[in-house]
């Protein structure tokens, strides 16, 4: 009874008595119930909204860990993924927990206290936490996560993954130091250049191949699916993939005649 009183108090924003009423539902407890999980996630959400990030992950880490396998699991997993994002630990655990989510809706497991919009706003939240602090590799992570949900793309979507590749492969590079080499620099030094140049060119094609989706995305928009067609051509360009560039300046040019930039 205090945990639905709590959960409905919760409900209405009534933040402070919602917690007062879930912990005391939870000293009722004297055994792992479900019920107590269930208290313990809202009590983590509560205090993941008021930025104590420590007490948050710790009252999920308790789920994750006494409820595994359970309804609650794709929620209490969900809410350490946030809480290790907003801490900065964009790591292999961080990822895990959010696969672990989006799998628990592809595969129908019917989780409890997350729905498949929550998850989609995490990641298009972290995404633009990410983006605003030019952090554009752990912004991508968001994007790549988000289409692991396999709904149908939106041109926003496409665009954004194009645009936080194009950004991520000019960081590349600039580390990179533009292909240059230093006569002093060791072999393993300029290894590492050849490494970090190779993974940009990579990412210029992968944003190219997001540009020309965005291009037949957007075809209604003459003005935009020409200014990403156009763009796609430049970036297969500067990855060395000359035919593809070759092929979408061509389109380009059959499509568009009358286009300045012919």
């Amino acid at each position: 009874v205090l945990l639905w009183i709590g959960r409905a108090e919760l409900g209405r924003a009534q933040v402070d008595a919602a917690r007062g009423h879930l912990q005391a539902a939870r000293a009722k407890f004297v055994m792992h119930h479900l019920d107590d999980g269930r208290a313990a996630v809202f009590l983590g959400k509560i205090a993941q909204e008021n930025g104590d990030l420590k007490t948050a992950e710790d009252l999920y880490q308790e789920v994750v860990t006494s409820h595994a396998g359970t309804s609650l699991w794709a929620a209490a997993r969900l809410g350490r993924a946030e809480v290790l994002a907003l801490k900065g630990q964009t790591g292999a655990q961080m990822e895990a927990d959010y696969r672990y989510a989006i799998g628990a809706f592809l595969e129908n497991t019917k989780p409890e206290l997350v729905t498949v919009e929550q998850v989609r706003a995490s990641l298009a939240a972290q995404y633009q936490r990410y983006t605003g602090a030019d952090r554009p590799d752990e912004a991508m992570k968001f994007m790549v996560l988000q289409e692991e949900l396999k709904e149908k793309e939106t041109p926003a979507m496409a665009w954004r993954l194009a645009t936080t590749r194009e950004k991520r492969a000019s960081q590349l590079l600039k580390e990179a130091g533009g292909g240059a080499t230093m006569p002093a620099q060791s072999d393993t030094h300029e290894a590492g250049q050849r490494a970090t140049r190779a993974e940009a060119m990579a990412l210029l094609a992968q944003a190219a191949d997001d540009y020309l989706r965005h291009a037949k995305l957007t075809t209604m928009e003459d003005a935009v699916s020409g200014n990403s067609y156009w763009k796609a051509a430049q970036l297969f360009d500067e990855a060395g993939e000359t035919a593809k560039s070759i092929d979408v300046y061509d389109k380009f040019t059959l499509d568009r005649p009358r286009d300045p930039r012919v």
